[in-house]
């Protein structure tokens, strides 16, 4: 933090505070810096720098110590440049600079960003609409207003260095905020219109989820919906990463990133085929041991829910299968192969299946809509989760 005392002959003293990297160098003596500003009827000023260096300033406007607020800081937005040079001869020619933007040029950091994404200029170029000598200046432009490398070249691919690689990140961000608030501003000109991307798992995609598009349509007709099916892993981290506005999940999360509302509890039954000894029976959970049991791949949150409660009671299987499909898991226990557990949203399609009920067994687990804690839900967004709870409440709890 450097502190320049900067007075007019005409208008009280005013300090002006600048915060900027320099290197260390060798203490020198005092020296006077020349503050200018663009306005043609702008006075000039000079002041003492301590530790002193001989360099200028470049106001963006005629700020005068009567407009800047008494003795405290410099506004950024004041300030266009600042160069210094470290040198303690007035006489010697500026050798080692310090520029000191704002901001650097956003439009150069989404470039970078498709640069490094893509490992070529021409195909950054392409992706942005513009020629590859634009975006070859874009570059260097942004390399040079850094003063460092951001870019390297091995063979005809272009990587990025480490600043470059962090600069690369920050530019996609960019982009994302830029297509947030374009989403923003299409939804308040449609009104009930706009664009909205939904996440699901598995089974809140294939049954809650349309539901809630259904009552949304009505309300909504101008709506463009894209629904995303997947693990509730990773509709967690598609609304992380903002590639979905709202997600549904069966499973427990706990992210600083999200705000996480349960709005369903979803008990899940015990099936077997129809012809099966035990179908339609009451049972304890210990007559169930010699079953085969049948469970859903890695990554389902059935197949989570379902470890996690018999885990708890302590129930363990000698024979099980895997199967990755919902479908096929019905299949093979209408044929015979073993027992499972489904939501009993999906029982109401069940064909040649039975429920066991389980007097000492209750597997059940909380269906949550999620969203990105530091985002304000679109319009869009708040009136999908409003359709989804009340699609909740026509189905009612199951039991």
């Amino acid at each position: 933090m450097w502190l320049f005392d900067m007075a007019s002959p005409a208008h009280h003293t005013t300090a002006l505070l600048l915060s900027f990297a320099l290197p260390i160098v060798p203490q020198v003596r005092a020296r006077r810096v020349r503050m200018s500003v663009d306005e043609e009827d702008a006075s000039v000023h000079t002041a003492m720098l301590r530790p002193s260096y001989e360099g200028h300033v470049t106001v963006s406007r005629n700020v005068t110590s009567e407009q800047a607020p008494p003795a405290v800081l410099w506004r950024p937005g004041w300030v266009r440049t600042l160069n210094v040079a470290l040198s303690d001869d007035p006489d010697r020619p500026l050798r080692d600079r310090v520029m000191a933007e704002n901001q650097l040029n956003l439009n150069h950091l989404i470039s970078l960003s498709h640069v490094v994404e893509t490992g070529s200029y021409s195909k950054a170029a392409e992706r942005l609409g513009l020629s590859q000598p634009e975006i070859s200046q874009q570059i260097e432009e942004l390399t040079q207003a850094c003063g460092l490398p951001l870019v390297t070249k091995h063979g005809r691919t272009i990587a990025p260095t480490p600043l470059g690689q962090e600069l690369a990140r920050v530019g996609r961000r960019i982009r994302t905020e830029s297509e947030h608030a374009a989403k923003i501003a299409a939804d308040h000109r449609a009104g009930i219109g706009g664009r909205l991307t939904v996440g699901a798992s598995l089974t809140a995609g294939a049954f809650l989820a349309p539901l809630a598009l259904a009552n949304l349509r009505r309300t909504h007709p101008a709506l463009v919906v894209s629904l995303q099916i997947g693990y509730s892993g990773d509709i967690v981290e598609a609304v992380i990463d903002e590639l979905a506005d709202v997600g549904i999940i069966e499973v427990p999360v706990q992210r600083s990133e999200l705000l996480v509302s349960p709005f369903y509890r979803d008990v899940l039954r015990c099936i077997v085929s129809a012809d099966h000894p035990l179908a339609g029976r009451t049972v304890t959970a210990a007559s169930l041991k010699d079953e085969t049991l049948i469970l859903r791949e890695l990554g389902s949150g059935m197949r989570e829910a379902v470890s996690a409660a018999l885990g708890q009671a302590g129930l363990t299987f000698e024979h099980t299968i895997e199967i990755g499909s919902a479908e096929a898991t019905r299949a093979a226990v209408g044929v015979g192969l073993g027992i499972t557990w489904i939501s009993a949203l999906t029982q109401m399609e069940a064909k040649g299946l039975a429920v066991i009920s389980i007097s000492d067994l209750s597997i059940e687990r909380a269906v949550s809509v999620i969203r990105r804690r530091d985002r304000e839900p679109t319009p869009a967004a708040r009136a999908f989760i409003e359709a989804l709870e009340h699609a909740a409440l026509d189905i009612g709890e199951n039991q």
